[in-house]
């Protein structure tokens, strides 16, 4: 966690996850450490097909990515990747964003083992374009929004919640 600088060494480890992101290149491993990381985190920065950037946790504990906009009145993505490709995410935690993961326009993603809770939507991506959102592997998540499972009739409709939506 921090909110910049660091070198990316042992002895002076990059401070947050926007100093690490400038520094890397397609095939970059960052691995995040215990601790909670401050967002809404926005990236920009895409891999290359077979070389891609990918964000996973250390596991020294759990890596929380928090969108800092809570419960009820959620707005924006704790994590946004519109646009990108060549991106992984892998054994993170997102939380408090009205939409966890958004990757409109996106191809080649992947997103495994992660914990996304206190959102309304876990994962979202959509374009307008053809031929544009491809190439996705969403596997092993747990998404968990504000209503119970299972909803109940009399609260349909009443929230916009959606686990995962991609197309």
């Amino acid at each position: 966690p921090g909110n910049s600088g660091g070198t990316g060494t042992a002895g002076d480890p990059f401070q947050g996850i926007p100093a690490a992101l400038s520094a890397a290149t397609p095939g970059t491993i960052l691995r995040l450490h215990k601790g909670t990381y401050d967002g809404p985190l926005v990236i920009e920065k895409s891999g290359e097909e077979g070389k891609p950037i990918i964000l996973a946790a250390a596991g020294d504990g759990e890596a929380i990515i928090d969108g800092k906009s809570p419960l009820p009145t959620q707005t924006g993505s704790a994590v946004t990747l519109a646009g990108m490709h060549d991106l992984w995410l892998e054994n993170l935690t997102v939380i408090n964003g009205s939409f966890g993961i958004s990757m409109n326009n996106a191809q080649r993603i992947v997103i495994r083992r992660c914990n996304i809770h206190d959102v309304h939507v876990g994962i979202w991506g959509g374009s307008n374009k053809t031929q544009v959102m491809r190439g996705f592997f969403i596997s092993d998540n747990v998404v968990k929004g504000p209503l119970p499972f299972p909803c109940p009739a009399a609260l349909w409709h009443q929230e916009f919640t959606v686990g995962i939506e991609v197309g």
